[in-house]
């Protein structure tokens, strides 16, 4: 049951996110439930097929350039690194890494792109609202980190003017919204933390799901940089480590 509702936080966190466009799309806004949450990776990446569309109508090269040299993270011997955000994390004791099958299956490519050319992936993921990099859970006790990304030039926002600011209110709306459906999110304070040299903002909520007489804490590490938001989320689940247990195991990646 614990692997289960993690397996929903996160679904969860993948409406949240993606509907955050919805500030570019009005219907996107309503189209969710917690019942619907096992699914919700491909139905939100339906939904916002519309409003990717026009996005790559209007800012193309834009969107491309948001996630120029991106390239996915590698697992290895229970240690995700990536030269592309420079991030390392070593999964604590009774973690799994999500593996590369169930990262595209949450973006909705197909593993066959993956052993194709590199330009048709990167074609893909330019397109991409929101793009999943690493996701290590517990199913034991329920926690989880998850490593994303946020293309805001896909979205067609005007990335000189979008903040970290902007993009937090537009994901509590999200929050709000939730609560229809028996989740409710209630601010739990914020700050700033430094994880692997890079300053993140930090926005810890407690989140309830009232079906399953669940609660538990998330903590949103938000950074933003050339009109891509880089975002890691940590549920705790039941567990009673704390947010510097996480940030620990976190350190800089150099080739």
């Amino acid at each position: 049951m614990r692997r289960k509702l993690a397996l929903i936080l996160a679904a969860m966190l993948s409406c949240t996110f993606i509907s955050c466009g919805s500030k570019n799309d009005s219907s996107s806004s309503s189209e969710s439930s917690v019942e619907e949450s096992s699914e919700s990776s491909e139905i939100s990446e339906e939904s916002s097929e519309s409003s990717e569309e026009s996005s790559e109508e209007s800012s193309g090269s834009e969107a491309a350039s948001s996630i120029d040299g991106f390239e996915f993270g590698t697992v290895e011997n229970g240690i995700y690194t990536s030269s592309f955000n420079g991030m390392s994390f070593t999964a604590p004791e009774g973690f799994e890494f999500s593996s590369e099958e169930e990262i595209l299956s949450m973006l909705d490519i197909g593993t066959d792109i993956i052993g194709g050319d590199n330009a048709d992936l990167y074609k893909e993921l330019a397109s991409k609202t929101t793009i999943y990099d690493m996701m290590a859970q517990n199913a034991s006790t329920g926690e989880s980190v998850i490593i994303m990304y946020e293309n805001l030039t896909a979205y067609g926002y005007d990335v000189d003017d979008f903040t970290i600011d902007d993009y937090v209110t537009a994901m509590e709306s999200q929050f709000s919204l939730a609560a229809s459906s028996g989740v409710n999110y209630e601010s739990a304070g914020s700050g700033t933390a430094t994880l692997c040299g890079k300053e993140f903002k930090r926005y810890d909520y407690n989140c309830e799901m009232t079906s399953y007489n669940y609660s538990t804490t998330q903590s949103y590490y938000l950074s933003l940089e050339n009109g891509l938001i880089t975002g890691i989320i940590v549920s705790k689940g039941i567990s009673e480590n704390e947010a510097p247990f996480y940030e620990a195991c976190f350190s800089e990646y150099t080739a």
